[in-house]
């Protein structure tokens, strides 16, 4: 009846800085370790990591010609049902936790009791014997020393894979196991040895998150054997399958990339539409602000996982798509615009850049971990494998990250570890990376820009990828959001002309309802020439003469017309960003006259 309810507890301040006490010192006590293949709530590790090892493993295997059998389990309401005297013998014979720490333990454990509110109405108060305390400091430490050694007996049967000697046949990230074998006879084996160690010490695995899914297979000899092949968790049967997710990644067994870069879309368009929903659109939030909530919310949400990631050119595009979309809808940009110059003007690299930057911290991530850890280990146990391989056979990680280092010119860091057994600390590393990174995106982006036939005049304002000027201008003077704006979109080259979009303005001929003439560039003829506007040019002319430095009005006067434009969008010039109180002024002018010509001249 309760099988759903969810217990709450309210634990003392003072308790909980007392478990806290006694959680730093059995962590330094080398009895108290537990098992390296135990990812939860370890540091230096995590689910990537947990990850990252099975992943290596099975292509480890491949390379090989190896099939792998995999069991990826979880147990049950694993903190709610884990039995209190099994953690407690467990304490004091495995973990030799004994005298008055040992008493304290259980102090804290025995004794507990509570009731159910249903409705208003209240059950009878009852003794507790199973579960961690919720809120506790310990209780993720106790969880993981009540099931630590399962572990150890999956690796006594001898039937997991080992590497070189090294056992990684059964990771667990807390309560999530997952059982390699290369033997199905082996994975049998391994199944039982979990259903007896479940039965014994009072716990069950959830039959429906239990799957088997066999690696190494083609697609007929998987069907052939599907059919022939069954499964069993104690008298339960489980199921095979070729796709399953598990600690925040799905696993494919022929390594299909679609299905994890489709959920990736998915949650990438959702986190948009969240944010958009906050205000992170034209006429709420300035874009400056909804870009940080989109790179802080919306790009985590996303690339989770992908340090992990093997994507090909489609898999990119669609996931770039998704970023494009979203900063044009901030910027109140319109569908199709270039989505290097809507990324440009808020200082956004493209996602391939933010990928291949979490494999390269990641990269040193594992570099810069304890000898002991299984991921560093498995890492190293690749590399070597890399350095002696000739056939080009490899696949995984390394590889991968091979070819990321040399696109980016940092091949020579790893090349160092190898020889010398040298590599930056962690600061310095992301420091190398971010400025690789930013130097090789911008060259291309800025080549990308200049041939682009609509954005010639973004290419002369806006040079190099940063946050515009125009838009921290807009944080400074909210109420000239919307001139500023027209400004970005007539750089963008966001506007229609008779209701059709302008691909080329320096060769666009057409005629001009406003001033009626004839004329070629719509842009250059609204605001430097059309008659239609001639008299806010003057007036601005007029505030130029009166207001600014004399050396600065005749300055401008001397420019050219292409020159002067490009002063009024934004280039900045030496001679007149001297004065930032002179410079911030004429901006909001120029972008009160562009947003007029913008609107009676280029929307239509």
């Amino acid at each position: 009846m309760f099988d759903d309810h969810r217990g709450i507890s309210l634990l003392p301040c003072v308790n909980k800085i007392l478990e806290r006490i006694v959680l730093s010192r059995l962590q330094k006590q080398q009895n108290c370790l537990h098992h390296p293949l135990q990812g939860g709530y370890q540091k230096q590790q995590d689910a990537l990591t947990t990850c990252f090892a099975i992943e290596e493993v099975l292509n480890h295997c491949s390379e090989d010609n190896d099939k792998v059998y995999a069991a990826y389990m979880d147990i049950s309401k694993a903190f709610d049902t884990m039995w209190i005297n099994g953690m407690l013998y467990k304490l004091y014979y495995t973990k030799g936790v004994t005298g008055k720490t040992w008493r304290l333990i259980r102090n804290w454990y025995l004794n507990m009791k509570e009731f159910v509110i249903v409705e208003g109405k209240s059950s009878c108060i009852y003794e507790l014997g199973q579960g961690t305390r919720q809120g506790g400091v310990l209780s993720p430490w106790l969880f993981l020393v009540f099931i630590d050694n399962l572990i150890e007996e999956l690796s006594n049967i001898k039937s997991g894979i080992c590497i070189n000697t090294v056992y990684f046949g059964s990771p667990m990230f807390a309560d999530d196991l997952t059982m390699l074998s290369r033997m199905k006879s082996g994975l049998d084996k391994m199944l039982r040895c979990a259903s007896e160690y479940s039965n014994k010490w009072r716990f069950t695995f959830n039959a429906t998150k239990t799957v088997v899914l066999t690696f190494g297979e083609s697609y007929r000899e998987r069907s052939v054997n599907r059919s022939i092949r069954d499964w069993h968790l104690g008298s339960r049967v489980i199921l095979e399958k070729e796709c399953w997710f598990n600690l925040g990644k799905i696993w494919h067994v022929n390594k299909d990339s679609s299905a994890f870069v489709s959920k990736a879309v998915t949650r990438g368009r959702e986190s948009g539409m969240v944010l958009m929903k906050m205000g992170a659109r034209y006429g709420g939030l300035n874009p400056i602000i909804s870009v940080q909530l989109w790179k802080r919310i919306g790009i985590p949400k996303m690339l989770y996982g992908s340090d992990l990631w093997q994507l090909n050119c489609n898999d990119i595009v669609e996931l770039e798509k998704v970023q494009n979309t979203t900063v044009r809808i901030i910027q109140g940009l319109l569908p199709g615009i270039s989505g290097s110059a809507a990324r440009g003007l808020l200082g956004l690299p493209p996602i391939e850049a933010e990928v291949d930057k979490r494999k390269l911290y990641f990269l040193g991530r594992l570099i810069l971990m304890s000898h002991g850890v299984p991921c560093r280990k498995i890492f190293l146990m690749r590399l070597i494998r890399w350095k002696w391989n000739h056939t080009n056979t490899l696949k995984g990680f390394i590889p991968n990250i091979v070819r990321i280092l040399l696109k980016y010119d940092l091949m020579d860091f790893l090349t160092g570890y190898i020889l010398s057994d040298q590599f930056p600390s962690k600061s310095a590393w992301k420091k190398i990376v971010k400025k690789h990174i930013y130097e090789y995106y911008n060259n291309i982006w800025q080549e990308k820009i200049s041939t682009h036939g609509q954005l010639k005049l973004y290419a002369e304002v806006h040079p190099v990828i940063e946050i515009s000027p125009w838009w921290l201008l807009a944080r400074m003077k909210p109420d000239f959001m919307k001139e500023i704006n027209d400004v970005l979109r007539l750089l963008c080259g966001s506007y229609k002309i008779k209701g059709k979009r302008v691909n080329k303005p320096e060769t666009y001929r057409d005629y001009c309802n406003v001033c009626n003439s004839n004329f070629l560039n719509p842009v250059k003829h609204a605001l430097l020439y059309c008659n239609g506007t001639s008299q806010l040019r003057e007036e601005l002319w007029e505030w130029i003469n009166d207001t600014m430095p004399i050396e600065m009005a005749v300055h401008l006067a001397s420019l050219t017309d292409m020159e002067f434009l490009l002063v009024i969008l934004g280039k900045k010039l030496e001679a007149l960003c001297a004065n930032t109180d002179i410079w911030t002024e004429l901006l909001l002018k120029s972008a009160s006259y562009v947003s007029f010509c913008y609107r009676s001249n280029l929307v239509s």
